[in-house]
């Protein structure tokens, strides 16, 4: 597991909590299809997350997302992936990314954690980059999953292709200190 560093460069984030804007963001999926050649990719339209930076020395990412929210431009596609076969999403109503350790050096981002979605859990490392722009911080995090140890095995096409890769691009703005 990898240990919270400290931030690196104080320019990379200032300290405090800093919630993900909905309309500024996605949370995404990508699986690769025709022999690799070309990725399916799913976006989940209401999604959450926050990253709390109060001490740069134990930094925390969590994401959450709404499986009945997804959308990949197909409207049978999407019903399969929402079943028992996909995510579950009736019974298992919510996906989420909680990091249990955070290193940020400059702008560039590692993220241990565990996604649970579908009933189960997996460990999982993202990387990517997290900096400040004039009062809002931007986020860009990629991490390989295999869908099938999510108990995602099955597919209209009959197999499910790994690796897919969890994509979350999005504008993270602070939270106000009184709702700390």
């Amino acid at each position: 597991m990898l240990e919270s560093l400290p931030l690196g460069t104080a320019s990379a984030v200032e300290a405090g909590r800093w919630s993900l804007d909905p309309d500024r963001s996605s949370v995404a999926f990508r699986v690769p299809r025709r022999f690799g050649l070309a990725r399916i990719t799913g976006r989940f339209t209401r999604s959450e997350g926050v990253l709390d930076a109060r001490d740069p020395e134990a930094l925390a990412l969590t994401l959450s997302a709404d499986p009945a929210s997804l959308e990949t431009g197909s409207t049978r596609r999407d019903a399969h992936l929402r079943s028992d076969d996909g995510f579950g999403a009736e019974r298992h109503p919510r996906l989420w990314l909680a990091s249990t350790a955070v290193a940020l050096d400059g702008g560039c981002l590692t993220v241990a954690g565990e996604l649970h979605a579908a009933g189960r859990r997996i460990a999982i490392t993202a990387a990517g980059t997290l900096r400040q722009h004039a009062g809002h911080v931007e986020l860009a995090l990629s991490a390989p999953v295999d869908p099938r140890a999510l108990g995602m095995t099955r597919s209209p096409l009959g197999r499910v292709r790994a690796p897919a890769e969890l994509v979350v691009r999005g504008r993270l703005v602070r939270v106000p200190a009184a709702w700390s």
